[in-house]
């Protein structure tokens, strides 16, 4: 799922112009709560052969809304206490979320900026949140987080601006909750998955792309049902280029590390093979600039295969 979100020329941490941003891709990620440490596999459960086209299963999950009118971006589970969450700006420019530990009274999330390309990043201002979801950017340009409170561990938004970080009662592309098959804008509601939950999500424009538990990629069109477009029971994450080319990072044989392959009618194309990067990985495109990062270390390239450690 990646998105592209349209967002803008940063001032600060937080203020975006929306002209720049035209094709930030946000991308959260909360693997389960049964990994311990940022290596951990990601990869959802298994429901059909990797690679496949599949036919949408039909049918509501118990508990699911009504189609609504919303997209939206995330990765969805129980919050990982070693989680990452990563958005850009450029090749330069990113930030991203780094969980302590599992939220708790004293757990906390440290929030970070680069302008070289992941080789150094500066912490900014303390969040207030005991453990993260996903960081974004809101559709007003502001830096967004999604996450559990320090006191309860109960979901929560916050939106910064200059230096503080204030809770709101709106989202730009969230998640709907923990193991949700359902995403968020504003304050409506739409189905993403018919089976398993949203684990990432890609938005261009105004349609979305989400990945499901089950493997499945998922487009969310601004009218009309959900279709599945490709699926791989190893995939990872996926993102969204400029060019509105979806990428998918998945592990896959011969590959020590993630692979990244764009997608298009239902087909897998490699791009390469990020070697060394663990599964634990989160993957983000603003432009067509790539970011991966992976546990603490981060990746820059592009859909020709050129990859680079930071």
């Amino acid at each position: 799922m990646k998105m592209s979100l349209v967002g803008g020329a940063i001032g600060a941490l937080v203020l975006v112009n929306a002209g720049a941003f035209a094709a930030v891709h946000q991308h959260f990620q909360v693997p389960a709560a049964t990994a311990s440490a940022a290596t951990a596999s990601l990869t959802p459960s298994p429901s059909t052969s990797n690679d496949t086209m599949t036919t949408p299963a039909t049918g509501t999950p118990t508990g699911a809304s009504p189609a609504g009118s919303a997209s939206a971006s995330m990765k969805v589970d129980a919050v990982d206490p070693l989680a990452v969450s990563v958005i850009a700006a450029n090749g330069q420019r990113a930030w991203r979320a780094v969980n302590s530990g599992e939220c708790s009274a004293n757990s906390s999330v440290t929030v970070q900026q680069t302008q070289d390309g992941g080789r150094t990043w500066t912490t900014k201002a303390a969040a207030p949140a005991g453990a993260m979801q996903s960081i974004s950017l809101s559709g007003s340009g502001r830096l967004q987080l999604s996450g559990q409170t320090s006191g309860d561990c109960s979901h929560a938004v916050w939106l910064l601006t200059g230096d503080t970080w204030s809770t709101s009662s709106s989202a730009s592309w969230l998640p709907a909750g923990a193991r949700s098959a359902k995403v968020l804008h504003g304050s409506s509601t739409r189905q993403a998955c018919d089976r398993g939950w949203v684990i990432d999500l890609a938005v261009a424009g105004d349609t979305a792309d989400v990945l499901c538990s089950t493997g499945e990629v998922r487009a969310i069109p601004t009218s009309g049902s959900p279709k599945t477009i490709y699926q791989s029971a190893d995939a990872l994450s996926i993102a969204t280029t400029g060019g509105n080319t979806l990428v998918v990072a998945r592990t896959a044989k011969g590959c020590d590390g993630v692979q990244l392959v764009t997608v298009a009618k239902g087909s897998a194309q490699p791009i390469t093979c990020v070697q060394g990067a663990s599964t634990a990985t989160d993957l983000t495109f603003a432009g067509d600039n790539g970011w991966l990062v992976a546990a603490h270390n981060t990746w820059t390239g592009g859909v020709t295969g050129d990859w680079s450690k930071s």
